[in-house]
């Protein structure tokens, strides 16, 4: 895109927006945060208008505000007349979520002065953007762009249990929302258990049914059923979505049943029938190291017979690498039984894998180990499918499922 087309198409955001007022909403976080838009977005239905969208840079925020949903380049004035042609279509946004999801160092920056935003929500601070910056507090410097052009009257919605995220306070002039388990949270998650010590009050029909969340929203409490979050962790970042929510004219019981019947999308923790009744925790989207380890930890804990360990290359680490897998290789063979690493930066977490008693595998694509385990995974077992984009588990997971394979 040329700069004249550029500076077009922000103009007519800028307009767009004085027009209208939608509140913008920007999300972020290095592992969680699409799983954080995702419940915002199933509890806005029917009450706030709301639309949403990824935004990687100036243009596709640009992109996302003005209601294009066309990927492929085009020219300047197709672009001009498709958002005419939006905004004629009815109803304009009462809001506007924005997940943002940095692709150089000063994106995020770019995008926060350009179209401050009213709402800022951080997940959580890792390693996943290593390649892109050398140290995780600079993921931490890009990501506290999103808060310091928040307005005073705005709010930032910020994960308390997250000490990086913590240490960003100071920075803040907008209204703090604090999400997570310390008292001092807003929107305190005071405790996650599995529903199925709750089977005299609620229907429990899966092997892995779930969880339920006791919730303290502003000091008064709820519980909260979440039938298809199988870890904590991830109920803590749908809980971020919950604290976003908490933000906007939302009424909490019709939230809070929207909750309870909300899915993860796929590739972020949802649970998937496998072949031969085994079960399959899809997090082939995008992990970060962190976020691999809790995940590890939460499937050690799983009241089952097998449980397996599918594991895929992670985006460059940097000089963390080491540290990384051997870490990984190391939860992998505590918590399950059978490890496979697909690619070959994992290889370098098997020989940890082994130590802690694992029976490890590996091999170089998903397409490989989804034709092993066809055979292999049998009734009972429990698989935790993780790792980075650009190994394509989810390949693994569509051939592995039960549903192709009926």
């Amino acid at each position: 895109m040329t700069q004249l087309a550029r500076e077009v198409l922000v103009s007519r955001t800028h307009e767009y927006l004085r027009r209208y007022q939608p509140r913008l909403i920007g999300m972020t976080g290095s592992a969680y945060r699409h799983l954080a838009a995702a419940a915002l977005a199933a509890v806005t239905t029917d009450e706030v208008r709301l639309e949403a969208g990824i935004a990687t840079s100036l243009d596709e925020t640009v992109r996302v505000i003005l209601g294009d949903r066309h990927h492929a380049p085009r020219g300047l004035l197709s672009r001009l007349m498709q958002s005419r042609v939006h905004e004629l279509g009815g109803a304009p946004p009462e809001a506007i979520a924005l997940e943002l999801t940095p692709t150089m160092p000063g994106v995020m920056d770019d995008i926060a002065r350009e179209f401050p935003m009213h709402t800022g929500l951080i997940t959580d601070i890792g390693s996943g953007q290593l390649d892109l910056f050398d140290r995780v507090e600079l993921v931490a410097h890009e990501m506290l762009s999103l808060l310091v052009t928040l307005p005073k009257d705005g709010h930032a919605v910020l994960n308390g249990d997250d000490p990086l995220v913590r240490a960003l306070e100071s920075h803040v002039r907008a209204n703090m929302v604090w999400y997570g388990s310390t008292p001092d949270c807003q929107v305190q998650l005071s405790s996650v258990r599995p529903l199925a010590e709750y089977r005299h009050r609620y229907e429990v029909a899966s092997l892995i049914p779930g969880v339920v969340c006791e919730v303290r929203i502003y000091g008064k409490p709820y519980e909260l059923r979440l039938p298809h979050i199988i870890f904590a962790h991830h109920a803590l970042a749908i809980i971020g979505g919950l604290a976003t929510a908490s933000t906007l004219p939302l009424n909490l019981s019709r939230v809070l049943h929207r909750l309870s019947q909300f899915r993860p999308p796929a590739g972020w923790g949802c649970l998937t029938p496998g072949v031969e009744g085994s079960y399959l925790i899809d997090e082939s989207a995008q992990a970060t190291p962190e976020s691999m380890c809790a995940s590890l930890r939460a499937l050690g804990k799983l009241p089952v017979d097998r449980r397996l360990a599918i594991l895929g290359d992670l985006p460059d680490l940097g000089n963390m690498t080491t540290h990384w897998y051997r870490e990984i290789g190391t939860q992998a063979g505590k918590n399950a039984q059978v490890v496979i690493l697909v690619g070959d930066h994992m290889r370098a977490a098997g020989a940890s894998a082994v130590a802690a008693g694992a029976d490890v595998h590996h091999f170089e694509t998903s397409a490989e180990v989804s034709g092993w385990l066809v055979s292999y995974l049998h009734a009972g077992d429990v698989a935790l499918v993780s790792g980075g984009a650009d190994t394509r588990l989810q390949q693994a997971v569509e051939k592995l499922s039960a549903s192709t394979n009926a």
